[in-house]
């Protein structure tokens, strides 16, 4: 079974933790291959190595990093796609002033109606 994080708005940082849970598996699996190994010195440093390096890749690259690259990539969507601006305030009204202050494609082509809802400019 891995464990990942789902990014609802990168794609790239939710690839990125599943391929990195998957190789911290995989890791984890060749660590305690490394049990069956006929030379106790081998074995030793195969566990160590292979599990350190499991751990590592389970922490930074498949927690961490995506966390990095997800507020990274949202950063820049919600700053120059008008699209996708749209569609996080039609999720998050309450953050529409923000994000048509730092938008102005979106800012002009969006607006808030009486009901508090993101619609279409006029």
């Amino acid at each position: 079974m891995i464990f990942y994080k789902i990014y609802q708005y990168s794609v790239k940082a939710t690839a990125c933790s599943v391929v990195f849970s998957l190789v911290s598996l995989l890791l984890a699996v060749l660590a305690i291959a490394c049990f069956n190994l006929s030379n106790p010195v081998l074995t030793v440093l195969g566990i160590v190595f292979f599990a350190a390096a499991a751990v590592f890749c389970y922490i930074y690259l498949s927690r961490k990093l995506p966390d990095k690259i997800a507020e990274k990539e949202f950063n820049k969507k919600i700053t120059t796609n008008a699209k996708f601006a749209y569609r996080f305030c039609k999720q998050n009204p309450g953050y529409f002033e923000s994000v048509a202050a730092q938008n102005p494609e979106f800012a002009e082509n969006y607006m808030l109606n009486d009901e508090g809802k993101v619609v279409k400019a006029e």
